[in-house]
Order: C-alpha cells, then structure tokens, then sequence
C-alpha cells in the first residue's frame, strides 16, 4: 500500500510539474506553442498574434483620420449614405400609408419551405404572425415616438421571437433574424403589434420589429441629447459587464460590446454611494432602464476601471485596427448576432466604432454605398492582374466580396492574408482534391491557398478594397 501511494503521490507531481512547465514556456513563447495542427495553409502560430502583423508595418501609429474629421464625416453619412439614418432628423409622424409600407417592406415572408423546431413551418403560423403585425391599428397620423435599447436584443422582420430555418437540424440562420442590436441604441418607434409586445423601429442602421420590453421610451430631445453626451467612455474589449448590482438588477452585468459608447457620470451627479458601496475602483456611467410604465430613466451604473475600455474613442491608427480585430480572433460566427457574438459585417462595424467611425451595419452597404477610399477589382480580371492590384492595397483596409467583408493583414511569404469572421473554408490537397471546413468563427486565411466553392482561389471573389477615411 505504501509504494503504491508513493508512486501515485510520484505521479502526480510529475504531472504537475510538466503542466506547469507547458504554462510556463506558453506564457515565455506564445507563437511557439503548438497544442495541434494548424489544418489552413500557411499559416503558422506567430501569425495568430497582432504583434507579427503590426511589426510588419512601415507606420502603424500614423493617425489615418483625426477625431474632428471623422465627426465631420460621420454627420455627411448620416445625411447621404445608404444604409445610415440620422434619427434626429425623422419627421414627427407619419401617415397610414407610409406605415403600412414600412410594415410590409419589414415583414417579409419565405415562399421557401421553413423549419420551427424541427418540423415545417405551416400556413397557420404565418397567418398569426402576420395578425400580430396589427394593420388595422395604424392610425390615419402615426405620431414617432422615440427610445432606447435597454439591453442586448434582436431586431426581426416578424413580431415573434420563435425562430425558423431552412433546415431541420441546422440552427446557424434564423431567418426572421434581421440583426442584433446593442444596449444604449436610440430608436424611433412607428408602430406597435397586436400583443403590444413589438414595436417597429428605426435604430441609424436597421428597420425591423424589437421586443418593446427591451426598449424604454423618452422625448426625442432626451433620447438624443443622452447618445450624445459628453464625456463618455467606449467598450474597446469584445465585450464586457456593468458591475453587479443587489440592489437593482436592471443595472446588474448588462453585456456591452465592443463600439459601444457610453456616457460617464458627470461629477456632481454622482454621489458618494453607488449601488449602496463606494465607487472607487470603477467608472461611474449613465445608463437607461425602463421603468414599469415603459419610459426611461436615467440611473448611475459602474463598469470596473480593469475592464477594456477608454475615455472617448482611441485613435485611428492601423495598430489600433489589427489591436481591436485580433480581440476577436477564434469567437464563433453569429448571423445577425444569433449566438450573442457577431457576424462578419459586425466584425469591422464594431472595430471602427471604437476609433467614432460609424458604418452601415450590411456589407453591401459597407463595400458599394458607404463613402470611402475604394481600389476596385474588375469583374473580370486574371489572378495576375487582382495580385498586381492587391499589391497596392494597404494592410488593415477592409476587403469586400458579395455578402462578406475581410480585413486585410498584409504578405508574408508568397501570399496574402485576411483575418475575418467566417462561416467556411475550403483548401486544396496534394491530390488536387478540395476539402471543405466548418469555420463558422473569426479566422486567419491566406487569399491564394483557400478557395471559394467554384474552386477559384479566394482573391478571386474580390471587387473592392476600401479605407473608410475622409475623402478630399
């Protein structure tokens, strides 16, 4: 019995010593831990660092845009880009028929077989969600009310929070899904459903039904003058918490994603409590909760000092733009933000937002309709002639193909890579076969050596490379 424990005992610190040792040259030399093989074509583990990529570049702390510039350019978008609403410029109401466009223009129904839980979507659903949308509860004058988002929710183009899909089994799309939205969004209201349980609202980017328990309502001037408020502090991590609150739950580690901006308290609305303790150790913000009449008020939350986030925007500069891009790297794909993440569109929305530069939530609009500097890949070119224009796009602009946005990293070697939130990956083996991946989360691929599914290299899929600076 006692060699037996002896050799037990032996073999326990054994393990711990090497386990220990693993950490300890893990920690020492990241880039040179291997934990399996890296199944995308060459790519290597000190590429899945920022540091390789920003050591790469001639200036990455060259300021692309300053902060006053990029103000300017945001308030011209809001004004003439496609995809991007100045909500503080809505009318005050609309008649009948607008609203009832704007219902059916945001209430779109499959013609395609659809799946709920497993089984085939029937007539008699559609027909009670589309009941729900509430037609004849427009009014001849539907006057805008005006809210703000409260929490993390979802935006749908049918007021019901069941999902459907295009297949039994795969639960990746829902597609009444239209996108997430985040918390301390503004939105006009137009219209409410049957159940009074959805609202159809306008947030800047998206038009579509939100839960009204996830929206509480204000003035116009209240809503805007708090998304406006000045100082204010951005959610620079991929996501982070407000501070527990025992006191009231609303308040109480509400998820804030990266972009976000969110107002500070200013220093004499701040008491020397703050969810019954003293705040040292945490910023104290403002933050909106509905309260049980559904309006807003305005109460004092705390986010930790240690979490990742800064006073006002950090500077446009291509560092901060592989910094912000690589806080993503291995987080799974979310269509619409399904799954509580981001899809590829939110991936550079999201990245810019914390340097102030606003952008269309759709890549379409990202890619053809949003301002920018644009170096454009021709329908029909060859491979040689997209490599000799490639050569001449700046790492860390975003690249676009139909439905998808990348952010360009740069050469190495004898190819060009791309960091991006994907749903797939296709390389070639030495047989000249292809084989397919499921990705479905934030990865690291070369333009040359991965494929698109007509077997072309993925450079191929290409018609746009795009800087979203101000323009002369």
């Amino acid at each position: 019995m006692t060699k037996m424990f002896f050799r037990r005992i032996t073999m326990v610190l054994m393990l711990f010593f090497i386990a220990a040792a693993i950490k300890s040259f893990a920690a020492q030399n990241p880039a040179q831990f291997k934990q399996f093989p890296i199944k995308i074509p060459k790519l290597s583990e000190e590429m899945l660092y920022p540091e390789f990529w920003i050591s790469r570049l001639a200036d990455p702390d060259q300021i692309l845009d300053s902060e006053l510039s990029i103000r300017m350019r945001n308030r011209n978008n809001l004004k003439e880009a496609d995809g991007l609403e100045n909500m503080s410029q809505l009318p005050v109401s609309y008649s009948s028929a607008e609203v009832l466009s704007m219902i059916e223009e945001n209430s779109a129904v499959s013609k395609k077989p659809r799946f709920l839980n497993g089984s085939t979507v029937e007539a008699s659903f559609y027909d009670r969600i589309l009941k729900n949308r509430n037609i004849s509860g427009i009014k001849e004058q539907n006057p805008v009310r005006f809210g703000i988002t409260v929490r993390r929710t979802e935006m749908r183009m049918l007021p019901t929070p069941e999902r459907i899909f295009n297949d039994p089994v795969d639960m990746d799309f829902d597609r009444i899904l239209t996108t997430g939205i985040y918390p301390l969004e503004p939105v006009a209201v137009f219209h409410e459903s049957l159940d009074g349980k959805w609202f159809l609202a306008k947030c800047s980017y998206c038009m579509s039904w939100i839960p009204a328990e996830d929206v509480a309502l204000g003035s116009r001037l209240q809503i805007m003058d708090f998304a406006r408020a000045e100082p204010f502090l951005v959610v620079t991590g991929k996501k982070i918490f407000t501070s527990v609150d025992l006191s009231d739950s609303r308040l109480s580690e509400q998820q804030l994603d990266m972009g976000i901006k969110i107002p500070l308290a200013r220093p004499g609305q701040i008491t020397a409590e703050v969810e019954g303790r003293i705040p040292e150790g945490n910023f104290v913000v403002r933050y909106p909760v509905r309260e049980p009449d559904g309006t807003v008020a305005f109460l004092l939350a705390m986010i930790q000092r240690s979490e990742d986030v800064s006073i006002g925007y950090i500077p446009y500069t291509r560092r901060n733009i592989i910094l912000q891009a690589f806080k993503f790297l291995g987080q799974r794909y979310s269509w619409g933000g399904i799954f509580n993440t981001r899809d590829c569109s939110a991936f550079s929305r999201d990245i810019l937002a914390t340097m102030g530069v606003k952008l269309p939530r759709n890549s379409r609009f990202q890619g053809q309709l949003a301002p920018a500097q644009t170096i454009a890949f021709p329908d029909n070119s060859t491979l040689e002639t997209r490599i000799s224009i490639l050569q001449t796009v700046t790492p860390c602009s975003f690249v676009y193909m139909s439905g998808h946005v990348m952010l360009y990293l740069g050469k190495f070697r004898d190819d060009y890579f791309i960091i991006h939130d994907t749903t797939s990956l296709k390389i070639k083996l030495e047989s000249g076969d292809f084989q397919s991946f499921t990705a479905m989360g934030v990865i690291i691929t070369p333009l040359l050596s991965t494929f698109l599914g007509n077997g072309k290299p993925f450079l191929e899929g290409l018609y746009a490379a795009r800087n979203f600076i101000s323009l002369p």
